[in-house]
């Protein structure tokens, strides 16, 4: 099922059949977790999750260029930093923003 929601997720770039097909993979793991064919998926979802995450961090940096000051920004920097495990950069985003609330901006 999880291999059907990825191909159906390739197809229409929907969120949800890649959320659906990440917890059926990850069920399909636990249950055998030497099936290489399931292991090779979750790879896949993880690998696409990952570029996913690196895409909205190039967003979020961009309005960062132009708004420097936008507090919401560097929170959001924070999580998305959080979700591939950088935690100097989440640090130093989760600063950047403590600073900004400090001012009030």
């Amino acid at each position: 099922m999880a291999l059907f929601r990825e191909k159906k997720f390739l197809r229409t770039n929907d969120k949800v059949d890649f959320e659906q097909a990440k917890q059926e993979a990850q069920i399909a793991q636990q249950l055998d977790p030497t099936n290489i064919y399931v292991l090779k998926l979750s790879q896949r979802l993880k690998q696409k999750d990952l570029e996913e995450i690196q895409g909205q961090i190039s967003e979020t940096k961009k309005i960062l260029e132009q708004r420097p000051d936008y507090l919401e920004a560097w929170q959001r920097l924070a999580i998305l930093y959080e979700q591939i495990g950088e935690k100097t950069l989440v640090q130093e985003a989760r600063e950047k923003a403590a600073q900004l609330n400090s001012l009030g901006l």
